[in-house]
């Protein structure tokens, strides 16, 4: 299964030097032992050049780096050793499609006779592989990994130490499993997934991003490799404050707040500095840093403004679902800013468009419609078969009772409000029952 012979000719060159690459370089150092062959000057590392190294140290070897810009890769048989699955791809994609690439099988793994594993590949040490299954090319399996019989694995897979993976699964490109992952058999997980560390797969998923729990479940559909979780939230309020929270939980690297108060300029939220408006989000130079922008202001018609300027301006503005949030299926939730938080449980057959936000501990009964720009404050019920139009904004601990039928454009139901009839666009209501207090225009 080896690409190409690796104990023999050409030097290997390691791509990368960080904590993986030096774990490859031992990897490769046992088989040399294993066969009984000479592992003197036998790698050498590669890295980028404003790498701050020139040798590699191993215990008391000291093995060469070599810049980026020096290295001819026709001259070695390389191992890309980065593991992030996007970044490994777009390094492999520099490169000329006729360069050389190990393929590394430590020999404590087992490995079927009738697997096929790809190109550029490593099965690191007590991995099990067993038989029917296809591994694409570029793949990472890390220690005690298993993949039960007749998987369907593409490119650019990797996963962390202590995966275990059961029978007739298909895989796609890029999807990365944390420590101790494991997945039911007959799973499907579709291109560019990230499985957090100890979840438990039982259903298919359908769509990129980052899922984690057991039972396991998206909660963002942010792209989480080669560097395209940097984000910024706008809004540097208390409210901005506890997303920062729930998204360093999900490794979402937030790099700023960005706020239309110029009090706030040159703060820092939890060490995350406020850097300024959005209208910086229009420069190139913010272009070229972030790829994500979340906006949990509770100022609806604002909310929609700022997100679809940033869409307009190329950036995604995900999702951000909490994992302790019930989700049922047959639910239908926009791939644009829809943020649901803990404890929030949302009905089959229900529509949440775009841009709406969902808070703490919130019920949201079957066959309803968020349309866009909804806010649902913490523990609002909302009733069944139920039509919130465009803007509506739900006070804290509201009632919406089934048998209503539409929430108007622009309304405000008023914190402890209990909702029994229709309510108008632009109306303001309060109480139990609640009752019309004003029109916003």
């Amino acid at each position: 299964m080896e690409s190409v012979n690796i104990f023999t000719g050409k030097q290997i060159c390691i791509i990368g030097t960080g904590g993986f690459a030096r774990e490859v370089y031992c990897c490769l150092e046992d088989i040399f032992k294993y066969k009984g062959v000479s592992f003197d000057n036998k790698v050498v590392f590669s890295d980028v050049d404003s790498c701050e190294n020139d040798v590699v140290v191993m215990g008391q070897k000291r093995i060469p780096i070599i810049r980026e810009s020096d290295l001819d890769v026709y001259q070695y048989v390389l191992f890309v050793a980065i593991g992030d699955s996007m970044l490994r791809r777009k390094v492999v994609e520099k490169y000329p499609d006729d360069v050389q690439y190990a393929t590394i099988i430590h020999p404590t793994a087992v490995i079927s006779d009738y697997a096929t594993i790809g190109e550029g590949s490593i099965v690191t040490a007590n991995c099990v592989v067993t038989c029917n299954i296809n591994i694409g090319k570029q793949c990472h399996l890390n220690l005690n990994t298993t993949i039960g019989h007749d998987c369907e694995i593409g490119d650019y897979f990797t996963t962390a130490p202590g995966v275990h993976i059961s029978g007739i699964c298909n895989i796609g490109d890029r999807v990365y499993f944390g420590t101790n992952a494991c997945v039911k058999q007959g799973i499907n997980i579709c291109d560019d997934v990230i499985v957090g560390m100890g979840s438990v797969v039982v259903k298919d998923i359908k769509e990129s991003g980052i899922a984690y729990g057991n039972p396991c479940k998206i909660v963002s559909n942010v792209k989480f490799m080669g560097g395209e979780t940097d984000s910024v939230i706008i809004g540097a309020g208390t409210y901005g404050e506890v997303y920062l929270s729930y998204l360093k939980e999900i490794g979402i690297n937030v790099i700023a707040f960005m706020d239309n108060n110029p009090k706030l300029y040159g703060t820092y939220i939890k060490g995350i500095p406020v850097v300024g408006s959005e209208e910086l989000l229009e420069t190139q130079e913010w272009k070229d840093k972030v790829a994500n922008v979340f906006c949990p202001i509770g100022n609806n018609p604002l909310r929609r403004k700022i997100l679809g300027k940033v869409r307009s301006l190329g950036y995604r503005t995900p999702c951000f679902i909490h994992q302790d949030s019930i989700i049922s299926d047959n639910v239908d939730i926009s791939e644009d800013a829809v943020y649901i938080l803990p404890d929030s449980v949302v009905m089959p057959y229900v529509i949440i468009e775009k841009d709406c936000m969902v808070s703490m501990n919130s019920k949201i009964a079957h066959h309803s419609v968020l349309k866009e720009g909804c806010f649902v404050s913490t523990g609002v019920n909302f009733g069944a078969n139920i039509f919130a139009d465009y803007n509506s904004y739900m006070g804290i601990g509201s009632l919406i009772m089934t048998g209503v039928k539409k929430l108007g454009k622009d309304c405000l139901i008023g914190a402890g409000s209990v909702v029994i009839r229709d309510v108008e666009d632009d109306a303001v209501v309060v109480g139990n029952p609640a009752k019309v207090l004003k029109y916003k225009s």
